[in-house]
């Protein structure tokens, strides 16, 4: 019980680095968006968008104890609304209103580590601006490139002068 506590304890303690670093890169962000610059966050945010761990509130769910197994996360390790909050803070504007769109969001694992701790959803993330949406291509994973556990995100960005 000890154990299962401790592991509980730094699966939330990890979310609320990513969350605190995310809501971080959003206050700067939002000032070139201000300025009417084109914008995007991207990177890998080690979290994806996994029913029961994404969350868009700041009251999370009690989180239950699951084994250190790979994914998928368990649909009864957290009910209803998710402990990680991090892809929240973009998505649903849980900092300053600002909300993000993912080009990101239903593409799959990207992420080809040893384990599969994160299922079938991607962990690195590129997200814009909803007002921006229209200058940003779908994004896509390209799985073939060698040279890292990770499969490159590739987008286009379309700017008028």
């Amino acid at each position: 019980a000890k154990a299962q506590s401790a592991i509980t304890k730094q699966r939330l303690k990890n979310a609320t680095r990513r969350e605190v670093t995310l809501a971080a890169i959003d206050r700067e962000a939002i000032k070139a968006v201000k300025a009417g610059r084109i914008t995007v966050i991207l990177g890998d945010f080690n979290t994806g968008f996994e029913p029961g761990k994404f969350g868009t509130e700041v009251a999370d769910c009690k989180l239950q104890y699951f084994p250190k197994t790979p994914a998928p996360f368990p649909p009864n390790a957290c009910v209803g609304q998710g402990y990680d909050d991090t892809l929240g803070i973009l998505e649903a504007g849980l900092v300053n209103g600002q909300q993000w769109v993912f080009l990101t969001r239903k593409l799959g694992r990207t992420w080809f580590g040893a384990g599969n701790r994160y299922g079938d959803f991607a962990i690195d993330h590129v997200a814009v601006p909803v007002e921006q949406r229209g200058h940003f291509g779908t994004a896509n994973a390209a799985k073939d490139q060698y040279g890292s556990d990770h499969s490159p995100i590739v987008f286009s960005v379309q700017v008028s002068d």
